[in-house]
C-alpha cells in the first residue's frame, strides 16, 4: 500500500483484519475460531486437533464402548458375585473335609464330590462369563465376548440362574451388529499400528 493511499478502500477493507479478528487469529481470545453466524472464518491455529479428525475409527470405538459398557459391566458385575457366593460352599467344603477325623478321612460321600465338582465347574463357567465381558467392554477380544455373551445365555450356568440371561441376549444381539465387529476390527488395525 503506498503512503498516501486512504484507508477506505475497497482494496485495504478486504485485506484489513479487525482488531478482534486479529485477537482471535493470534489465539489471545477464548473461541476456537472467529465465526460470523455458523460460517467459519478464521480457524485458530492454537487447538489441539479432535481425535476424530486424527484417526476417524476412534469414534467408532468410542461408540461400540459405549453401547457395549452396559452388558458387559452387568455382566462382570453379575458374574463376580455369583461367584463368590459359589465359592462360599466350595470353601466349607474342602474345609469340612480336611477337618475330619483320620477315621472317616477315607469315606468321603458321594454328594460332596458331586457339589465339589459341579461348584467347581460353575465357578470356572462364571470366571469366563466375567473375563469374556470384560473383554467386550474393553473391544479386546471378539470370540471371548461371544463366548462370555454365549456362556451367559444357558440357565443354570448364567450367573443367578436366570438373571444374566438378558444381559446375555443383549450382549449377542450387540455383538451381531456390522458396527460393532468393524469396531473390534479397528481397534485391533489400531493396536498394530502402534
Amino acid at each position: 500500500m503506498k503512503s498516501g493511499e486512504p484507508y477506505n478502500t475497497p482494496e485495504r477493507r478486504n485485506q484489513a483484519l479487525s482488531n478482534s479478528e486479529l485477537l482471535v487469529a493470534a489465539g489471545r481470545i477464548g473461541r476456537n475460531s472467529l465465526r460470523q453466524g455458523n460460517e467459519t472464518l478464521i480457524p485458530n491455529p492454537y487447538t489441539a486437533p479432535t481425535a476424530d479428525a486424527v484417526d476417524p475409527s476412534h469414534s467408532v470405538i468410542q461408540s461400540a464402548k459405549q453401547r457395549l459398557s452396559r452388558p458387559a459391566t452387568a455382566l462382570i458385575v453379575l458374574a463376580s458375585i455369583h461367584s463368590v457366593l459359589i465359592t462360599i460352599p466350595i470353601v466349607s467344603i474342602i474345609f469340612t473335609l480336611s477337618q475330619a477325623s483320620s477315621i472317616t478321612r477315607g469315606q468321603i460321600s458321594v454328594d460332596e464330590i458331586l457339589a465339589l465338582s459341579i461348584g467347581a465347574f460353575q465357578l470356572t463357567l462364571l470366571i469366563l462369563i466375567a473375563i469374556g465381558a470384560a473383554k467386550m467392554g474393553f473391544l479386546e477380544s471378539y470370540r471371548m465376548g461371544r463366548l462370555g455373551a454365549c456362556l451367559a445365555c444357558i440357565p443354570f450356568v448364567t450367573p443367578f440362574i436366570l438373571l444374566g440371561l438378558p444381559f446375555g441376549i443383549w450382549s449377542l444381539v450387540l455383538l451381531r451388529q456390522p458396527e460393532i465387529t468393524a469396531a473390534f476390527d479397528a481397534k485391533k488395525m489400531n493396536q498394530r499400528k502402534t
